[in-house]
């Protein structure tokens, strides 16, 4: 009996000094933090501000290609380390609802989103999701300039056949567009959604095949080429991916 007594208060002494203990501490959530190990076309940064004990304030900006989206909110703590911010969004006839949950594991910030997605308001594809750091974010298609045109003549030739303001107009699709999987008829083939920006391109040794696309002039797409070959017609790769109904100006620099 006297030993069951003594366990017994043990146990209370434990709870006791347990609960003045209080709840455990949590890390730091407050900072800049970019998403990172994704391409620069999904883009996104969190700032978190005015931490307490209990929640913390946060903005949010994300895209995907040329689409955006934001939205801000107080998460509260839920468990220790992370913290979730619930939405609900009325409509005439329905609710939509869902959460965004914060979650600090080491050096990043690992978030994720769970409900509707049309509660967030987002553009097309935009998302939160993802690993998010305080340190430079790394891009998987950091290197894509340089893997598409690896040396310096390769880009000088470039260069001189489209000039230099269309040269930067095709790396910058390369760079924050979405590169399509169609190496077997194109070295590289990309859009950025949302900008009507695209590109359709075939090296073959010093030959340059080159389908530029500007959504935003009467004359969208252009054919760049120093083949004489096609000078005023297209390859055949070229002539299945373009849309027929749009008008094409052809130059070919020998």
């Amino acid at each position: 009996m006297r030993k069951v007594i003594a366990i017994t208060l043990v146990l209370c002494i434990a709870a006791l000094c347990a609960a003045c203990a209080g709840p455990t501490k949590n890390e730091d959530f407050t900072g800049v933090w970019q998403r990172t190990n994704v391409e620069r076309s999904m883009r996104a940064q969190i700032e978190i501000t005015e931490q307490t004990d209990t929640q913390f304030r946060f903005s949010i900006d994300a895209v995907w290609e040329a689409h955006t989206g934001g939205t801000d909110g107080v998460a509260l703590f839920t468990a220790p380390n992370r913290a979730e911010w619930h939405i609900a969004v009325d409509f005439a006839d329905h609710t939509d609802e869902g959460t965004l949950t914060f979650t600090l594991d080491g050096e990043n910030l690992i978030v994720s989103y769970e409900g509707v997605w049309m509660a967030l308001g987002f553009g097309t594809n935009v998302e939160p999701d993802g690993v998010y750091t305080k340190d430079e974010p790394a891009y998987t298609n950091a290197n894509i300039v340089h893997d598409i045109f690896p040396t310096e003549e390769i880009r000088a030739n470039m260069v001189a056949l489209l000039g230099e303001e269309e040269f930067a107009y095709i790396t910058r699709v390369m760079e924050y567009g979405s590169g399509w999987d169609n190496r077997e008829m194109f070295t590289y083939s990309g859009f950025i959604s949302g900008a009507g920006m695209g590109v359709d391109l075939i090296l073959e040794g010093s030959k340059i095949y080159c389908l530029v696309f500007h959504s935003e002039t009467d004359v969208a797409y252009i054919f760049y080429t120093n083949d004489p070959l096609y000078r005023d017609q297209l390859p055949d790769a070229f002539a299945l991916s373009r849309n027929k109904d749009v008008p094409i100006t052809f130059v070919c620099v020998e």
